[in-house]
């Protein structure tokens, strides 16, 4: 399925309302995993800079996802988004292709319990 705008205000609506947020970010070169970037309430880059402000994480992690996934909505790569809901979490995964060799995959979770990467 392809990527929207529905879908990118879903997503932000079910950050909104969920107390625990995780961002993932895997690329990938010809079919292997290159590099992932975790974010999530408690630990990551983005927290690690706003250590000091535990009540700015959500909305940090929150607002650089939707930022992100606009981006890709918006950019000229082939974006596809699936979603997985487990008993505690949901999550939403979106590829996108640059080309032949380079994709991107980010993971988006939302769950009202804590979230272990």
């Amino acid at each position: 399925m392809q990527l929207t705008e529905k879908h990118i205000r879903r997503i932000a609506m079910e950050i909104s309302i969920h107390e625990h947020v995780e961002e993932v970010i895997n690329w990938y070169n010809d079919g292997n995993l290159v590099w992932s970037d975790v974010e999530g309430i408690g630990y990551g880059w983005l927290w690690a800079a706003y250590e000091h402000r535990p009540e700015d994480w959500k909305k940090l992690i929150g607002r650089r996802s939707i930022e992100f996934l606009n981006n890709l909505l918006h950019g000229k790569n082939e974006n596809t988004i699936q979603f997985k809901r487990k008993k505690d979490s949901k999550t939403w995964i979106i590829t996108s292709k640059y080309n032949k060799k380079i994709e991107q995959e980010v993971h988006i979770t939302v769950s009202n319990k804590e979230i272990f990467f």
